[in-house]
């Protein structure tokens, strides 16, 4: 079991509020690829730099690659594709480094798990505050993905703003738009639509394995301030 200690976890909570606050990352790419370092806990695995803020990768790009430069990665991408390719590479994540001597590290699947969690805090609280949803629809008819779920199905999208709904409009949802749903009507109608058509619910969506799914109940428990966040099962 691996201790992770106060200022470790500071570390890490800061770089998740600040990247799902943005909508990026940036990493620091050279003649090598994308700078990394030796794990300092795990013999043999690689740790990926990541900063939250554009100016820390430019401060340590010259320490860390030959010929580099800073590049931006939206969550998008990030969390779409990014993190389950370290996965299968078995390779670490460190969030916001420096050279001091705490080395934050955490896998793939941990970095992503905390950055959907976060990603669905801040949808609650812009729903609370600016009373409205998004969703994308065709027609008349939302959107919605095939669920992961075992009872099988389909889940509905949920977005916390307009940008976060037309950065998916491609491929399969090139034909939608987004659209607007009043903080009523999604819980007296949309939830209400999905408990009777049994789909569940994709709060904050962003594709990946991560993908974070609940039953329509839940999310109304919580946009009442109440339940609690599941993965899909």
């Amino acid at each position: 079991m691996v201790v992770v200690n106060l200022e470790e976890m500071q570390a890490r909570s800061g770089f998740v509020r600040e990247t799902a606050a943005t909508g990026f990352v940036f990493v620091v790419e050279g003649l090598a690829g994308i700078a990394r370092v030796a794990s300092q806990k795990f013999r043999g695995r690689q740790v990926e730099l990541m900063w939250s803020k554009r100016e820390e990768a430019v401060r340590w790009s010259d320490a860390l690659a030959v010929e580099p430069r800073v590049t931006q990665t939206s969550l998008l991408e990030l969390l779409s594709r990014h993190l389950p390719k370290l996965a299968d590479e078995r390779r670490l994540v460190g969030p916001d480094w420096t050279d001091a001597p705490c080395e934050p590290e955490m896998s793939a699947e941990e970095l992503d798990r905390l950055l959907r969690r976060r990603l669905i805090d801040q949808l609650i609280e812009t729903a609370t505050k600016t009373r409205q949803v998004w969703i994308l629809k065709s027609a008349d008819m939302p959107a919605t993905i095939v669920t992961r779920h075992p009872a099988g199905g389909e889940a509905l999208p949920v977005f916390a703003d307009r940008a976060s709904a037309e950065q998916l409009i491609d491929g399969e949802w090139s034909h939608c738009a987004a659209h607007r749903v009043p903080i009523g009507d999604f819980v007296q109608k949309t939830i209400v639509w999905c408990v009777e058509t049994r789909r569940r619910i994709a709060p904050a969506f962003v594709p990946g394995p991560g993908l974070v799914e609940m039953p329509a109940w839940d999310m109304k428990a919580l946009l009442a301030g109440g339940g609690h966040v599941r993965r899909v099962a």
